[in-house]
């Protein structure tokens, strides 16, 4: 049997006594007991707090962020929240974010003291993290990766148009584990690549023209392979843009997969058991 050890926090300022709730082994909060009413933490992908609301399920404190945590616009403020990064508690009087082993300044992003652990936590000794958007340091002492599992956060601009074919759009989507497309290979193609296709790819001659991929691009191309994605990723769908190469023109307007997070060495992409298709 597991044992999950709810985390508490408790100060007592002004004769109101405020206890904060936190999940277990974590610096996320879920709840601020004041004065007997339970209020409720909804966070972002971060752990970071959005929104306080109460039992009836309105909110009473609700503020934006900028990037490195100070609070660009306050949208409703009925309580006090001053929990902010992980681990972070707000401090009115300086503006500084006290961070269990050393003060924080949203203002510059950084600490405004040294590290306490010297070059183990990076060798920048004042850094907070090198991205505020994928990285946390809840003690002040050395950054930490959150997973983003949301894919509301993981997701570009919902969508957009292909600049060469003003009427194609372009679409971000979370494509899922189990997803598969295809890819014109060349002799011998061990990597994947970056760019891929739903379409039934025929001959050469579709790839070059419909897929507009240039013998720059690819310059031999031998058979089509069957691509499985092993993990959910980021992507763009689009239609393919016309290209020009030594005066030749490849039209485009077959489909595109781009993906996003495209990383030769990390293997969430495979073939697929599927042999590969000698195409001519």
């Amino acid at each position: 049997m597991s044992k999950r050890i709810t985390q508490l926090a408790q100060e007592t300022r002004n004769k109101i006594k405020k206890t904060y709730v936190y999940e277990p082994l974590s610096f996320k909060p879920v709840a601020l007991v004041q004065d007997n009413e339970v209020y409720h933490y909804h966070l972002d992908h971060l752990g970071t707090p959005r929104e306080l609301t109460n039992d009836a399920g309105d909110i009473v404190w609700k503020v934006r962020y900028k990037s490195w945590g100070n609070v660009a616009l306050k949208e409703c403020e009925e309580i006090e929240n001053n929990i902010r990064f992980q681990g972070q508690y707000y401090d009115e009087e300086s503006g500084l974010h006290y961070n269990r082993h050393r003060y924080y300044s949203p203002d510059s992003g950084q600490f405004i003291t040294q590290d306490p652990i010297g070059l183990m936590g990076g060798v920048n000794n004042y850094q907070y993290t090198p991205n505020p958007i994928g990285w946390v340091d809840p003690f002040g002492l050395c950054k930490e990766q959150k997973v983003i599992t949301d894919p509301a956060y993981l997701l570009a601009a919902p969508s957009a148009l292909t600049p060469e074919m003003p009427n194609a759009p372009i679409t971000s989507v979370i494509l899922p584990a189990g997803f598969k497309f295809s890819q014109a290979i060349s002799p011998n193609q061990r990597t994947l690549g970056k760019f891929w296709t739903t379409d039934i790819i025929p001959d050469i001659d579709y790839v070059r023209n419909e897929l507009a991929v240039i013998p720059s691009f690819k310059k031999k191309i031998s058979s089509v392979r069957e691509i499985e994605i092993t993990r959910p990723v980021r992507a763009q769908l689009s239609t393919v843009g016309p290209q020009e190469e030594n005066g030749i023109f490849y039209s485009g307007g077959g489909s595109q997969i781009d993906v996003l997070e495209y990383d030769p060495y990390d293997p969430f992409v495979k073939f697929a058991d599927k042999p590969e298709k000698k195409i001519k």
